[in-house]
């Protein structure tokens, strides 16, 4: 059993504040060892061959995620939603179905309001 394994084994017996405090030095320690490429990698700037840009001649963007994990970040990511998208963004609710049940209108509500779909035809352009 690897690491990240035994710690999502144990992590229902461990109390969320030291969850947090795990994530919070791990992080530390992450962004030390990216220190030179991020939050931008300078080898990142040269844009692909044939890509023809980003839509109406915006320069960059970025992807705001959430990660849910416990029953109180699921009670507010409707929420959490509906500001983002007064501000103007979109972004990617990533859940964690353990210890906890995610009721369908909350992904019926996330499906409906946050997903752009594509055709394959205009991924092929």
């Amino acid at each position: 059993m690897n690491l990240r394994d035994f710690y999502y084994t144990v992590k229902p017996l461990i109390p969320r504040s030291l969850q947090i405090a795990v994530r919070r030095q791990v992080a530390i320690l992450k962004m030390k060892s990216i220190r030179n490429v991020w939050p931008i990698d300078p080898g990142a700037g040269k844009a692909p061959q044939g890509w023809k840009g980003w839509p109406d001649q915006k320069r960059f963007s970025f992807v705001l995620s959430h990660d849910v994990d416990t029953a109180r970040g699921r009670d507010r990511c409707l929420k959490l939603m509906e500001l983002e998208k007064q501000l103007g963004f979109r972004s990617s609710f990533n859940f964690v179905p353990e210890g906890y049940a995610i009721a369908n209108e909350v992904f019926e509500t996330l499906r409906k309001k946050r997903v752009w779909y594509r055709s394959p035809r205009a991924c092929a352009r």
